[in-house]
């Protein structure tokens, strides 16, 4: 697709987004003007429109589905309180993210570091 004909579809599916579903086939009559290929473009887009939830409905990553798949993938685990790691003892749950759980604390000395 040309830089014209992306412009133009870009275009065309805003003003298509901004009328009622019901009005938008008679939109795109007169906006594609005949072009089945624009036409059939801006109908697939707006397919994928109408099959994504937005963010806001669904209450982003922090609403309750998201609280749902966490759970299902990831079930609450016993804090592994007291177990030893090299230089280091778990403690408790010290932070998590999106990458994982830090639960870590330096209880030991240090390993020194070798000269070379």
């Amino acid at each position: 697709m040309s830089s014209e004909s992306y412009e133009r579809a870009k275009s065309i599916l805003a003003g298509a987004l901004a009328k009622p579903p019901g009005e938008r086939a008679a939109y795109l009559d007169d906006a594609c003007a005949g072009d089945d290929a624009l036409r059939g473009e801006v109908e697939s887009l707006l397919a994928h429109d109408v099959d994504t939830p937005s963010l806001l409905e669904t209450g982003g990553l922090g609403g309750a589905a998201w609280s749902d798949v966490l759970q299902a993938i990831a079930p609450e685990r016993p804090e592994p309180t007291g177990r030893r790691i090299g230089p280091y003892e778990l403690v408790a749950i010290l932070g998590e993210g999106g990458m994982g759980t830090v639960y870590a604390r330096q209880t030991c000395e240090p390993i020194a570091a070798t000269s070379r």
